[in-house]
């Protein structure tokens, strides 16, 4: 349609993780709407993705996690000759270009944090980043939580905490059945991972660790989805510790309907989130999600009621958990009936595409 505007959505990754996923699932409902541009790297899986949505003419390949001074000009020249009117950027490398763009063209800027990640930062490391946060905050027409304990911490560190910050939780489609308590051992835990720090998924190998001393070993299998530099290192403690008939890794998935409908619990280990996407889904199904007590993880479970939280550094909590969800059909199906309801009256991916496209047309007028 002659019409429709263009938009440009910034991404410094395009491999496994929540923001790509985040953005191809928004993907379809922008596209209907706008001319849609996405500059991105040519990685696996999204690149693909995306090309096959919005046509790989309308792709601009950028560098991997690494800003580029070329890459800026180019698409700051991009901006001007389409008369680009919104650059929207996704996670923290993408900010720093969106950002830039406001000295040099006249455009709307959108920013959603995806996570504020801190985690591995030395204390001048975090004091600096922080500090070109709070600066780009000024400058940014729009800030994008996806959950409210990520703005309550964006807000705690004085970023965006003026008018510009808004939430619009993740979504995602939610299925017609519910899964049902296993008849079947062993009990099948699912985890998704792209093994890094944030993931933190060398936890599995304590709480497997745990369970194999509350014999439950051989009632359990890992379904560890996912992939990344840190799986070798995970796949090879659990050997040296007797554990790898408890784990099956199967690396990345396009489509883990199967590993949803098989799954007994998901099993969160991260040290941090946005709103994770992968929980959301499993709650999706009815599946009972056991996940760390940290930011993100939080906004999606009612401790007892929706799901259960245990605490980073108690590996054995989160044992007994699956051990009380294994011995307790009636604790199983009530957090699994409450997860589902959970997702369906607040995490619709038609909720949150709505809202976004609200965002959009108030800053078009």
């Amino acid at each position: 349609m002659a019409d429709k505007k263009n938009i440009l959505l910034i991404s410094v990754r395009a491999d496994y993780g929540g923001g790509p996923e985040h953005i191809f699932r928004l993907l379809p409902f922008l596209h209907e709407k706008y001319n849609v541009y996405i500059a991105c790297p040519d990685d696996e899986p999204y690149f693909k993705r995306f090309a096959d949505i919005i046509g790989v003419k309308n792709l601009i390949k950028i560098p991997h996690r690494k800003f580029s001074p070329f890459t800026y000009l180019k698409l700051l020249l991009f901006i001007w000759s389409k008369n680009i009117y919104v650059v929207h950027s996704h996670g923290k490398g993408a900010g720093i270009y969106s950002r830039l763009f406001k000295f040099f063209a006249f455009t709307r800027v959108f920013h959603t944090f995806h996570g504020l990640h801190t985690g591995e930062y030395s204390g001048f490391q975090k004091f600096l980043y922080i500090g070109l946060e709070r600066f780009f905050s000024l400058i940014t027409e729009v800030c994008i939580s996806v959950s409210d304990s990520e703005k309550k911490r964006l807000t705690e560190e004085k970023i965006c905490s003026g008018g510009n910050m808004v939430v619009i939780k993740n979504g995602v489609r939610i299925p017609d059945s519910r899964n049902s308590f296993p008849d079947n051992i062993p009990c099948r835990i699912l985890h998704t991972s792209r093994f890094d720090y944030a993931k933190n998924s060398i936890l599995l190998i304590d709480i497997a660790t745990q369970l194999k001393e509350l014999e439950l070993h051989e009632k359990v299998i890992f379904d560890v989805v996912g992939d990344g530099e840190g799986r070798s290192t995970i796949e090879k403690e659990a050997s040296n510790r007797g554990l790898g008939s408890m784990f099956n890794f199967v690396g990345f998935k396009s489509d883990l309907t199967s590993f949803y409908k098989s799954a007994f619990i998901y099993l969160s280990t991260s040290k941090w989130e946005g709103l994770p996407l992968s929980v959301l889904e499993s709650k999706s199904y009815g599946i009972p999600p056991v996940l760390s007590n940290v930011t993100g993880n939080s906004d999606l479970v009612v401790n007892g009621k929706t799901g259960l939280l245990y605490e980073l550094d108690s590996p054995f909590q989160a044992a007994r958990f699956i051990k009380n969800l294994m011995e307790n059909r009636e604790l199983w199906e009530v957090l699994s009936e409450a997860a589902k309801e959970d997702t369906i009256k607040k995490y619709s991916l038609e909720s949150s595409a709505a809202q976004l496209l609200a965002l959009y047309e108030k800053s078009r007028g």
